[in-house]
This record gives structure tokens, sequence and C-alpha cells, in this order.
């Protein structure tokens, strides 16, 4: 596995590449990756899901973020970036199993954090935990629909 230190250091080499794929839109059926985005419409706010092998995550979130792809750790059953207005998760399988659907509703728990704590501003307390939980329901509906 690639880490992001490695990754960005030869990053040059991948630049003219991610400029190629942002002229035809998403690079994540040219990087072996499965895509699903989910909108929650009336807060206008939304994140991507890619699933794949991690081999096409570091190019990916370069194309995502615009050149900068966040510290990310090296998780192997999932991963959380947020930058600026730009939400990604990943998980390397679909999830069918009861361990990769964890996985999933673990890293879709940071994207609602990020939607209500850092974007709303709205933290999580007995007060708004019903909103928050709506929120996760609607979030693993849609990708879990989505990634069939």
């Amino acid at each position: 596995m690639i880490s992001i230190g490695g990754f960005l250091k030869n990053a040059s080499r991948f630049r003219s590449n991610i400029s190629a794929l942002r002229r035809k839109g998403s690079p994540a059926k040219a990087l072996g990756l499965r895509e699903a985005v989910v909108n929650f419409g009336t807060f206008d706010f939304g994140f991507t899901c890619i699933v794949g092998k991690r081999s096409g995550v570091e190019a990916y979130g370069l194309w995502y973020f615009g050149d900068h792809l966040p510290d990310d750790g090296q998780d192997t059953r999932g991963m959380y970036w947020s930058f600026g207005n730009r939400t990604l998760i990943w998980i390397p399988r679909k999830p069918t199993t009861p361990e990769m659907i964890g996985a999933l509703a673990h890293e879709v728990t940071h994207v609602i954090r990020a939607m209500f704590v850092t974007w709303a501003g709205l933290p999580l307390t007995r007060d708004t935990d019903e909103a928050y939980a709506h929120a996760m329901g609607y979030a693993m509906r849609e990708l879990l629909t989505a990634l069939r």
C-alpha cells in the first residue's frame, strides 16, 4: 500500500493524468472505482462514496479535492476525508456483509458529523440526536441502494 506521503512525493506524474481526467469528468471508472453521490437536498450538502481497491484512491482524491488530499491514516476497512465543502469516503468493496455495512456506517457517521457540526454548526445533543439519526438513515439507504 502506498502512503499519502510517498504518493505526494510522486504526485507530479499523476497531475497531468488528473488534468486529463478532469476534462472527461469523474475518473472513478478509469481508476477501477465505483462511485455513488448522496445529496441531502434541503441541507445543500452532499458527499461522494468510492468503492474499490486502495490503489486508485489517492489519484481520485487529488482529482476530487483539487490537487489537495488531506492526511488519511492507513485504515483498510474505510476512510473519510473532508476539505472545504467537499466530503469523500472510501470502502474497499461493495457493502454486502455485516462487517462492510458496519464499516460504511462508521464512515457515514463522520459525514453526518461534518454536515451538522462543521457545516451547519449544530452540535450533537439530546435535542438534536433525532436529526442526526434521520440523516444517518437517509445516507445509508441512499448508499446501499446506489451500490447494489
